[in-house]
């Protein structure tokens, strides 16, 4: 096993920590290496201003392969608080630009009424349209991971936003990140 088969797991290996604890977990670290089956990594988790170290193994795939979307990380990514303010914003705003009703006038007022709402709502589709393809070439193309993966990442990205893309920044970071002991 090469050093750069090892460095293209750091990603993968903090998108595993954060499905496992949260996204307090930061700076994953390979303590045992079973190629191509198995991989025993320790990680920091961050709550409330103090820091413990955990140990996970985790299973590879594919003569070593590791996904950044680990199964429980869709539920983690989608019940984050900014998450859950940006899908019910944008079903609000949706709704209010859609319907006429004073329920709907009341939402829109402070905006500046229904013309501008719709802007808005239009901007801000697009912006997410943005972030998810982005989000799509990062993980595909940066991170060399499948298309499936890279799609699940651009479909929240589509649905959330930032809570989503800045995520995708951290294991873009984690991996052009230097190797530890070089």
């Amino acid at each position: 096993m090469s050093s750069a088969d090892l460095d293209r797991l750091e990603a993968p290996l903090l998108a595993a920590a954060w499905a496992e604890v949260g996204f307090g977990a930061k700076r994953t670290e390979i303590s045992e290496v079973r190629w191509p089956h198995e991989i025993d990594y320790t990680f920091d988790v961050w709550n409330g201003g103090v820091c413990t170290k955990k140990e996970h193994t985790v299973r590879l795939y594919s003569g070593g392969n590791l996904t950044t979307m680990p199964s429980k990380l869709p539920g983690r990514l989608m019940t984050q608080p900014l998450a859950i303010a940006a899908m019910l914003g944008m079903v609000a705003l949706g709704y209010a630009c859609c319907a006429d009703s004073p329920v709907s006038n009341m939402l829109l007022t402070p905006l500046g009424g229904r013309n501008i709402g719709i802007v808005i709502l239009v901007v801000a589709v697009i912006l997410h349209l943005a972030e998810s393809v982005y989000c799509f070439f990062v993980i595909k193309q940066n991170l060399q991971q499948s298309v499936g993966a890279a799609m699940a990442w651009s479909f929240y990205a589509a649905c959330v936003g930032w809570p989503v893309t800045r995520r995708v920044l951290q294991l873009k970071h984690v991996a052009k990140a230097p190797s530890k002991g070089k």
